[in-house]
């Protein structure tokens, strides 16, 4: 998340185009339409709000040094002034984990996402999606669903079907 910059949005095409590192391929996700409403408000309201109030000077815990262009550059900013937003991020979980307290770390909110895109989608979409370079790495995610498994035995084994 601190890789997007506001020129990964493409609003208008209803897009957001990820990045890729050494470990992820880069992809472009499609957005919702309520997604789109959300992102457009981030970046005509909150987002300049917090950028001004960055550079307003406020007694607060606030990084010694503040690398503005770097802040300006990325598409989500901490109200701190930080470029690294792991702590925001670290709060938004907390706030999370009230209202879901079964949710226990970070990493279960990507692998439900993705074991949602598999029950929806082919497994090279969701490959896509994820931003998987291995196709191994997606398969991991399946879940075996032996009650399906066993009903499909059922119906279509030869010795069932008399």
């Amino acid at each position: 998340m601190h890789q997007l910059n506001p020129n990964h949005l493409k609003l208008k095409e209803g897009k957001i185009v990820v990045p890729g590192n050494r470990r992820r391929n880069s992809r472009a996700l499609e957005l919702k339409p309520f997604q789109i409403l959300e992102l457009h408000e981030y970046l005509t309201e909150i987002r300049p709000t917090i950028l001004q109030e960055i550079t307003a000077p406020r007694p607060a815990r606030k990084p010694t040094k503040i690398n503005h262009p770097k802040i300006e550059n990325q598409l989500f900013v901490s109200i701190n002034g930080s470029e690294n937003i792991k702590n925001s991020l670290l709060h938004m979980f907390k706030a999370i984990q009230k209202l879901n307290p079964e949710i226990l770390h970070p990493k279960q909110i990507r692998a439900s996402v993705i074991t949602y895109w598999l029950k929806n989608h082919n497994l090279r979409q969701v490959q896509y999606m994820a931003g998987h370079k291995y196709v191994s790495s997606t398969e991991r995610y399946q879940l075996n669903n032996l009650d399906n498994l066993q009903s499909k035995l059922e119906k279509f084994h030869p010795l069932n079907n008399k």
